[in-house]
């Protein structure tokens, strides 16, 4: 079913990621932090999490859709920080997976936990159910729409 108010809300959406990514430097751990490096860390500590290992830096560059020397720019500026480090591969020594540091992953923690009090703040009054079920849904095609244009889709099947 096409909603009639979906240009509108395609430019509400488009707006409101300009706004969340324009606000998303206020939850950086540190001003030497760009968002990039950031939005890097963020995606190891995720895939760290939820994959019980780390990543390479061919994957993060891949997964982040930035290029290979640029990623590892930015990898080593948060070695150097350190908020990751490179552990070689038990079986290939050749192999460096990046790996959260604790100070990187208390910097995360500590940006979730500021992210979450805004949050928190801009949603007090919402009800609840209400509040999870539209953001399943808002992220469910926020994803759909990343599969798209990640696939190189100029438009939606018919």
């Amino acid at each position: 079913m096409k909603c009639d108010h979906l240009d509108e809300h395609a430019l509400r959406m488009f707006k409101c990621a300009n706004e969340f990514v324009a606000a998303w430097h206020s939850i950086t751990p540190d001003d030497a932090v760009s968002k990039r490096q950031f939005h890097a860390l963020g995606t190891i500590a995720f895939m760290q999490h939820t994959r019980k290992c780390g990543i390479t830096t061919s994957d993060l560059a891949a997964k982040i859709g930035v290029s290979l020397p640029a990623v590892s720019q930015n990898v080593s500026t948060l070695v150097d920080f350190g908020l990751l480090e490179r552990v070689p591969d038990k079986d290939d020594r050749r192999v460096l997976y990046l790996k959260i540091t604790k100070q990187g992953d208390e910097a995360m923690h500590n940006a979730m936990k500021k992210l979450l009090g805004y949050l928190d703040e801009a949603t007090a009054g919402m009800n609840c159910d209400a509040l999870c079920e539209n953001l399943t849904q808002f992220t469910a095609a926020v994803h759909k729409v990343a599969e798209m244009t990640n696939k190189g889709e100029t438009k939606p099947n018919a």
